[in-house]
């Protein structure tokens, strides 16, 4: 016989004894093996899930983003924005397409139709709630509608409107309602609901204040008298460049873009906030399978000492420990793959189950039933890491099992672990606080390489100590215990801290997971919202230097605004330079000069004004890189109605203004004085939503003025860490999941194999409530230390990560403990092992004496 032969024989012969072992291991303890299916396949289903939900929004935005430009080569909007960016109207100074533009555009060569429309903002109000609106009307040319209609109709007369389901919830009306359309300068009307748009398919609405109304309305609502908005399709073969070249050429009225431009930008856009939406799902989903593997690890460590006896008689009939150690592996690797085609099938119904909730999520696109996807790596990829995981995960046991001499087969019972040493207990103390100190000095020095050392010795250490914690706590609560059958439940994890130490390792790494989640993101929004806190801007500001005056009624609703502290109008002047000598020569700078005391003006900004005093002989202006005038030099203010010489020059950081002078000052030579802008203070813990809600309708209403501030971006960075929170919450839970149940099924495996103690506790007299009160204090205890040992573990790390992200962010780092809702997850964890542990222990309080002590 060759040496291959022989080689082959050997791996046949292992593999019949690892399908009987399995097998007969199968038969005799079906629930270990379905637990450990199960660990890996919850693992690989997260995967999975992931995976599919990632590709299926990839593929509603490749179609979304199309719909409403279904046939069209080109899009020419004048006054309108295109694209991702809210419409606005252009109805001061901008012209629609006219009847002579139109037909010059059809006869171009390259052209096969167009059509035409009308889009408009308005503002939509309906008693107290105040919305703005992008309102358009149906498409000259047919095939050029996208609009579909999720209740009712299309409207058709002047008095009618149909609106999208999201513009509904917002203004809390439905279908046959009234609703109230305003527009500054033209009107007041009242249109009827007739049809709710369905905007499902189309991204760029789906979260949009959206609606359709007649030609009629909205050309009357967006001051035009020629449609602002045109689609053209072009002749088979045409380069769409060259038509919108041509277009240019012949009708320059707006801004002519080739769809395959937009829809490029569009989904560019789109996709780098998926993308990274996606890298933190399959992160966390990748945590989730490391879980699911420790889980299986501790599980199959657990069984070891049940299975010690038959390991040991293998030994003795001549097999050698490769030999064992293969089969471990061998099992722990069918156990994978099994568990992997599970999980696949199980995460792609989940992902199938989930997909109509992914819209509800803030940023995200709603997944219709085309747009689910399957692609071929969320098979293979959730397949190949199950195998993998479980391959990592037999390691150790296959080692422990290779270890186990024959002559163990003659002992009816594991020998008895050594309680941790002091000298374990020291070091694991020192690496943990060692590590901590370190990781938080290297944080806030900005040194990768010390916060990387200090996190891995925090997480030796906090290894080492889980072991020790668990004998000390169980041994001080169990010191509390009046009750002596109590006392002995706890007394087994002092004496065996190893075997609790494998029935809490799973449950400390996914609490400590969710743990570090939460505080890390709760930490970098803290982070980021601390610095829009400390921004010297206003918190909202209406109104440009630049733009249109600002009415008295205007200023008046702004500070009638549910939320609003302080609003302060900002006057400036007209026609006002402020010329001099800088390093350029002679420099006369007009970028729009304000006046006011700073005690005024303060008390709209959030930390008042950056000067305590505006004199009249200085001019203050906004410091740059590039300061205009020489500093100390003399400059003089000039406008329509004198000059200042002699005025003193002062460079100010953070001047919410481009320049400013006292009131006196801007009286003497400015002509009329307009309010070009409001600032708005928020009051301490308003609603920031509903203001900038409310604020942006007034701002419509008050003549299209622009809204902005600190506030709109606080919204959406809260809105992008709730997106990132709730994927974190969802994705992990999987993963606390996997951790409950491989703690009940270590804790099944403990309780049988303690099966002989308990009988001769009942043989003696133990009532059967009180064996069940034992286990149940004693899983109780367990897990709901290594849950707080989670805890604790995860929320340092997440300070460690919280802090390095805010840093590549540029921000001070910020400690935020989410204590609510992670004492939440403790209380549910400690919850979900008890319920799922209560069959075994249940079952274990059941087994008569007689029949108990028939196993020894």
């Amino acid at each position: 016989m060759t040496v291959r032969q022989r080689a082959r024989s050997r791996f046949d012969v292992l593999v019949r004894a690892l399908a009987f072992v399995a097998l007969a291991d199968v038969r005799r303890r079906p629930a270990r093996a379905v637990v450990a299916i199960g660990t890996i396949a919850l693992g690989a289903a997260a995967l999975a899930t992931a995976f599919v939900l990632g590709a299926s929004m990839h593929t509603a935005i490749d179609t979304g983003l199309t719909v409403q430009y279904a046939g069209v080569d080109v899009v020419d909007k004048a006054g309108v924005a295109t694209g991702q960016d809210a419409v606005s109207t252009g109805s001061s100074g901008v012209e629609g397409f006219s009847a002579r533009d139109q037909h010059r555009i059809g006869a171009l060569r390259d052209v096969d139709a167009y059509g035409t429309s009308y889009s408009a903002v308005a503002v939509a109000q309906v008693g107290a709630v105040t919305r703005a609106v992008t309102l358009d009307s149906l498409n000259t040319h047919r095939p050029f509608q996208w609009q579909r209609w999720a209740d009712g109709r299309a409207p058709a007369a002047a008095g009618e409107i149909a609106l999208s389901g999201y513009t509904l919830d917002q203004l809390h009306i439905g279908l046959g309602d009234l609703v109230a359309i305003s527009q500054p300068g033209i009107g007041r009307f009242s249109f009827r609901v007739v049809g709710v748009v369905d905007t499902r398919g189309v991204l760029q609405y789906q979260r949009t204040m959206y609606g359709v109304a007649s030609t009629a309305s909205v050309r009357q609502l967006s001051g035009l008298s020629a449609p602002n908005s045109l689609l053209v399709k072009a002749v088979s073969g045409a380069d769409p460049g060259a038509v919108v070249n041509a277009i240019n050429s012949v009708a320059p009225r707006g801004l002519p873009q080739s769809t395959d431009d937009i829809l490029n930008a569009d989904k560019s856009l789109a996709l780098t906030q998926i993308n990274a939406l996606n890298a933190v799902i399959a992160g966390l989903a990748g945590v989730a399978s490391l879980v699911a593997a420790v889980t299986a690890m501790t599980t199959a460590g657990a069984s070891l000492a049940a299975r010690r006896r038959s390991w040991a008689l293998l030994r003795c009939v001549g097999a050698d420990r490769r030999y064992v150690a293969g089969m471990v592996a061998g099992e722990a690797l069918l156990v994978g793959l099994v568990g992997g085609v599970i999980g696949v099938l199980v995460g792609v119904g989940l992902a199938r189950l989930a997909a109509p909730l992914v819209g509800l999520v803030p940023g995200l696109p709603a997944l219709q039933s085309d747009s689910f996807t399957v692609p071929g790596y969320a098979i293979w990829v959730p397949l190949l890491v199950a195998l993998l995981l479980a391959a990592a995960g037999s390691l150790v046991p296959a080692w422990l099992a290779a270890r186990i001499p024959p002559s163990a087969a003659l002992q009816s019972s594991p020998p008895s672990a050594r309680p941790p040493s002091r000298l374990r207990t020291v070091v694991a103390l020192v690496l943990t606080a060692g590590g901590a100190v370190a990781a938080i000095v290297g944080m806030q020095a900005a040194s990768g390489m010390a916060s990387g050392a200090g996190v891995l010795a925090m997480l030796v250490g906090f290894g080492l100590l889980l072991a020790v914690t668990l004998r000390a706590v169980a041994g001080a609560v169990g010191a509390g215990v009046s009750s002596a059958d109590r006392k002995l439940g706890l007394l087994d994890v002092v004496r065996r801290p190893r075997a609790a130490t494998v029935e809490a390792v799973a449950i400390t790494l996914a609490v400590g997971m969710i743990a570090m989640s939460m505080v890390c993101l709760a930490s970098v929004q803290g982070a980021t919202s601390a610095r829009l806190d400390t921004s010297p801007s206003p918190d909202l500001m209406v109104g440009l230097v630049t733009g249109a005056p600002i009415a008295k009624e205007t200023v008046s609703s702004l500070a009638a605004v549910p939320g609003v502290a302080e609003a302060v109008p900002v006057t400036f002047g007209s026609g006002i330079s402020v010329r001099g000598r800088g390093h350029d020569g002679k420099v006369v700078l007009t970028t729009g000069t304000a006046g006011g005391d700073a005690t005024a003006l303060g008390v709209g900004l959030p930390f008042g004004f950056p000067v305590h005093e505006v004199r009249d002989d200085t001019v203050y202006i906004r410091s740059s890189g590039f300061p205009p005038f020489f500093r100390g030099k003399p400059v003089t203010v000039r406008g329509p109605h004198g000059r200042i010489p002699g005025m003193h020059v002062q460079y100010v950081d953070d001047l919410p203004v481009p320049s400013l002078v006292s009131r006196a000052a801007l009286k003497k030579v400015s002509g009329p004085t307009t309010v070009n802008e409001v600032w708005l203070k928020l009051a301490a813990g308003a609603d920031r939503a509903k203001v900038v809600d409310q604020v942006t309708g007034i701002a419509i209403l008050g003549g299209q003025l622009q809204v902005s501030g600190a506030a709109i971006l606080d919204l959406r960075v809260a809105s992008a860490f709730a997106t990132a929170r709730a994927a974190a919450v969802g994705i992990l839970s999987i993963a606390v999941l996997v951790a409950v149940i491989g703690a009940a099924a270590t804790a099944a495996l403990s309780v049988n194999e303690r099966a002989r103690t308990h009988a001769m506790l009942r043989a003696i007299g133990l009532e059967r409530t009180s064996l069940h009160g034992l286990l149940s204090l004693r899983l109780t205890v367990v897990a709901g230390i290594a849950a707080c040992f989670g805890v604790v573990a995860g929320s340092l790390l997440g300070v460690v990560a919280g802090g390095s992200v805010a840093q590549l962010l540029d921000l001070d780092p910020h400690v935020v403990l989410p204590v609510l809702p992670i004492a939440v997850v403790v209380v549910l964890t400690v919850f979900a092992v008890r319920l799922t542990a209560l069959v075994p222990v249940e079952r274990a309080s059941y087994v008569p004496p007689s029949r108990a002590l028939s196993q020894a």
